[in-house]
């Protein structure tokens, strides 16, 4: 709202960026969505890059944010994101999470 995007104004002359957002709660639910990999991540026990090369956790992972998307769906909200990195997360993670193991 209008407070908001005074907020905002008041970092205008800093280096600190603030961007108003009209979908919050869209925004949050793309960021739980792509948070799901700490939750895999932690239960997995293995680096964070030791666990990518391992396709059984990617499609835990991939499965995790497919269901968290047909939860938002059915509430009628489309995740989105900040910054256009990761947009593009959530539009192809779960495809490339699912993708076959590199040898």
């Amino acid at each position: 709202g209008a407070s908001s995007r005074w907020i905002a104004r008041c970092f205008e002359a800093t280096p600190i960026r603030a961007k108003v957002v009209d979908d919050f709660f869209a925004m949050q639910c793309g960021k739980l969505a792509l948070n799901l990999t700490n939750a895999v991540n932690s239960l997995s026990g293995e680096p964070l890059g030791a666990m990518f090369m391992q396709r059984p956790y990617r499609l835990v992972l991939a499965a995790s944010i497919q269901e968290a998307f047909s939860v938002f769906a059915a509430a009628g909200v489309a995740p989105t994101a900040l910054t256009a990195s990761d947009r593009l997360m959530l539009r192809w993670f779960v495809l490339l999470l699912r993708a076959p193991q590199a040898v």
